[in-house]
């Protein structure tokens, strides 16, 4: 069952021998309250994606996480939806964004719910879409973070 997961998902290049993230640390910045890190992943031979780790420095660990990670080559992000699941996920997209195709979105959308499914967890991943062009929304964002980062 595991390999037919994998395949269907598209998990094959998770499992290759060099890290597909390939994850860099460039950027390192002390914010007071939290360290801000800037890492440069991977996400296809020639895409790297800037996402930012914010750390805090004081609560009781282990802490809940956020991934927020821009639009870039989220057609082929459902690969990290998929190290998600079952935590909750909230995907947002304008219908109308001319450089972040919404149909593409919605692609790696169905694929991701795929996975959830697999967890018993569809209810733990929702979407927000919009009209608009490039741009995003916090319609649903902030009591989406509100729910699920509770203790």
């Amino acid at each position: 069952m595991r390999q037919a997961l994998i395949q269907q998902i598209g998990f094959q290049d998770l499992l290759s021998p060099e890290p597909p993230f390939d994850p860099q640390l460039i950027e390192e910045v002390d914010k007071g309250d939290y360290i801000r890190q800037k890492i440069l992943l991977r996400t296809g031979p020639a895409l790297l994606m800037p996402v930012y780790l914010l750390i805090p420095k004081v609560g009781d660990r282990p802490l809940p996480t956020v991934i927020a990670y821009h639009g870039h080559g989220y057609g082929e992000m459902y690969n990290l939806a998929g190290l998600i699941a079952p935590r909750p996920m909230l995907v947002e997209s304008a219908d109308r964004d001319p450089i972040f195709p919404h149909f593409a979105v919605e692609k790696s959308v169905v694929k991701a719910r795929q996975v959830y499914q697999v967890f018993q967890a569809s209810d733990q991943l929702e979407t927000d879409y919009f009209p608009c062009g490039h741009q995003i929304s916090v319609a649903r964002a902030y009591d989406f973070l509100k729910e699920k980062l509770r203790h």
